[in-house]
């Protein structure tokens, strides 16, 4: 069998009962359902019965020897429902059931016919093609364990094996930038279509974006990478948006294996002279280069601050009450007439500007939010129950709009700051000159010329005609 056209079409001529491993069962699947799972129960036994939860599922694929056969791919743990982030020793693992006569509404949202074309084009054009995996430990430790248990084990059995794409394994000796540098990017601007599955976080994938996004020196045959995102970091915001929707626990392999690769839009941050990289609360640790990419969403306000900003696990941001330090500067935002718009005031408890989170499917706006200091208050005399309570902030300050670009300018003596920190997608900046500033703009949707594989529903198979001009 081709290993990118898989056997097997939706039919409409079955029915109960069916099969479950080696169980004669009867299925139950409601896709208007409030939980969508897939339930059966044993036509011997009415006892012995289950379901396999729809956020567990992987991916379906067609068995070579039945016609109406199928294997249903799920990550699983010991309470069938792995959390995200697992504080205990790595305890998931892939279970395979086969299964037949399943009902036609499931095999017509799950099943996956055919290989994306992000990974189809790694067989019909080998020598202009690579699909790299990239595992990182640094802020990723079960990063090894999934591929292990889980990734490697899904593209066997989708037919992707292990001598079609390469491992890297990134460590403080082996850095993403040397790869990123002698790999990656020879490749783009030779014109090779690359594919990146990141088993990492946010990290890894700020990164990559920073060290592919420039637009300096880009040979008119470059070709954006595709990259894949799980989420295997401590953040993983980005990671979460691209499935949303799907509430899925297999850390984005479904999203990955059934999405589609979309322009990935980004945030251009330009600095002045007299930023560096903080890390572990050390400020200085590394300078920052003249322009950053942010993929996400960019926090301003001292580091106490953009700290409670980061997105949890879960995808939500917290309340801008339980945010409870002010920062000093002077903010100047600019909307779509083209007109700069001076924010009033100079002590300022909490701006971001972030990318909505359906940001692959529209345009790339930057969405302000703003919240102001109380009239009258002083951010140096806050005392613990004004922060708890909110009492610091002016309510009818509140804002939250779409904008084309905003300004920061630090004024006065740096000492004379409570803080001069920056969130970046969760990476912390600060500024250690007098006279400090920071712009943020959008980048036209597919200007930072990076693909990135977003979940977009049930993966349609390729037309007979794309599979031949491939070939």
């Amino acid at each position: 069998m081709s290993p990118f056209m898989m056997s097997n079409t939706p039919s409409s001529g079955f029915g109960p009962p069916g099969v479950l491993d080696d169980r004669v069962v009867m299925f139950s699947y409601d896709p208007e359902g409030a939980d969508d799972d897939l339930y059966w129960y044993d036509t011997d036994d009415r006892n012995c019965r289950g379901r396999i939860f729809r956020e567990n599922i992987i991916v379906v694929i067609p068995a070579d020897d039945a016609e109406d056969g199928y294997y249903i791919l799920s990550m699983v743990c010991g309470d069938e429902r792995p959390e995200y982030h697992k504080e205990s020793d790595f305890a998931y693992k892939i279970r395979k059931q086969y299964a037949a006569g399943l009902p036609l509404p499931f095999l017509q949202r799950y099943p996956m016919y055919s290989l994306p074309k992000h990974l189809f084009c790694l067989w019909t054009r080998k020598n202009s093609s690579k699909f790299h995996i990239i595992v990182s430990q640094v802020g990723s430790p079960r990063a090894k364990e999934f591929l292990k248990a889980i990734v490697q084990p899904t593209l066997d059995a989708i037919q992707v094996p292990g001598d079609s794409y390469t491992l890297y394994e990134i460590t403080p000796e082996q850095p993403l930038g040397e790869l990123i540098a002698h790999t990656i990017r020879p490749l783009a601007q030779n014109g090779i279509s690359q594919t990146i599955l990141s088993v990492a976080g946010d990290q890894t994938l700020a990164e990559l974006v920073n060290a592919l996004a420039t637009e300096q020196d880009r040979s008119p045959t470059y070709v954006a990478p595709v990259i894949g995102i799980l989420a295997l970091g401590q953040m993983n915001t980005f990671a979460y948006s691209l499935e949303r929707n799907t509430s899925s626990t297999s850390l984005g392999l479904n999203a990955f294996l059934k999405g589609k690769p979309e322009p990935l839009p980004l945030i251009r941050v330009s600095l002045s002279d007299g930023w560096s990289w903080q890390v572990d609360g050390k400020q200085g640790m590394g300078k920052v280069a003249k322009t950053l990419y942010a993929f996400s969403s960019v926090s301003l306000g001292p580091s106490s601050c953009v700290s409670q900003c980061d997105t949890n696990k879960s995808g939500t941001q917290p309340d801008v009450h339980t945010i409870p330090y002010a920062y000093r500067n002077k903010l100047i935002i600019q909307k779509s007439a083209r007109k700069d718009e001076v924010i009033g005031g100079n002590q300022h408890c909490y701006a971001s500007a972030e990318i909505p989170a359906d940001n692959t499917t529209s345009p790339t706006m930057l969405s302000f939010s703003y919240s102001a200091l109380r009239p009258g208050a002083n951010f140096e005399e806050f005392n613990i129950s004004e922060h708890q309570n909110g009492e610091h902030l002016d309510a009818d300050s509140s804002r939250h709009e779409e904008i084309e670009s905003l300004r920061l300018e630090f004024h006065g003596m740096k000492d004379s700051d409570p803080d001069r920190s920056i969130s970046i997608d969760g990476r912390i900046i600060q500024c250690s000159t007098e006279e400090g500033w920071l712009e943020i703009e959008r980048v036209p949707l597919g200007g930072g010329n990076l693909h990135v594989v977003t979940h977009k529903g049930v993966y349609e198979c390729p037309a007979m005609q794309e599979i031949e001009s491939e070939s």
